[in-house]
């Protein structure tokens, strides 16, 4: 899953040069992760999100 190095260091590559601060805290939390990837608009995630406030999501849009 998303806890192996290479996915971490996928994930954590910045191109834009805030050098993933963000995603590197956000993936160290204890809180479960939901990952949707293609997810539009994002009303699904936005929904799912404010009824489980308790995990943490990350929406992929993959166009």
């Amino acid at each position: 899953g998303i806890d192996q190095p290479f996915f971490r260091a996928l994930a954590l590559d910045d191109t834009r040069g805030n050098n993933g601060t963000a995603l590197r805290a956000l993936l160290a939390s204890d809180r479960p992760l939901e990952i949707e990837i293609g997810f539009g608009r994002g009303d699904f995630l936005l929904d799912r999100a404010q009824r489980h406030p308790d995990r943490l999501f990350i929406g992929y849009e993959t166009k």
